[in-house]
């Protein structure tokens, strides 16, 4: 991933990478305090938000049509915008919407496993 960000930054001068021979210990000392890393020996390392990660994994079991991308489209504006994404748009819906969405999906699947 690191490899493919400086290939970019050298083709498109997009990314914001000062020195391109700076690697992976360097992308792990500034990414966000958020992220972390995933994986085990032996596995790729990628970094991956926890709380977003945590979020998966919790609706993955539940089994509702919705995926957690449709859910947080609920939540924001924009998902393009990361004053949506990061909560500080004031112009984005309240949380009341998700909890209803989510309170009904639930209900459901409890009253059919009765």
């Amino acid at each position: 991933m690191v490899k493919q960000a400086i290939k970019l930054k050298r083709e498109k001068g997009i990314l914001a990478i000062p020195d391109p021979k700076k690697g992976f210990s360097k992308f792990c000392s500034i990414r966000p305090k958020w992220c972390i890393l995933a994986g085990s020996a032996g596995t790729h390392t990628v970094c991956v938000c926890s709380i977003h990660q945590n979020v998966k994994l919790l609706l993955d079991p539940v089994k509702i049509e919705e995926s957690y991308k449709d859910l947080i489209k609920m939540l924001v504006c924009n998902v393009e915008n990361s004053e949506c994404m990061l909560r500080h748009c004031d112009n984005c819906p309240s949380d009341d919407a998700l909890i209803e969405c989510l309170t009904a999906k639930l209900s459901e699947d409890y009253e059919r496993k009765k």
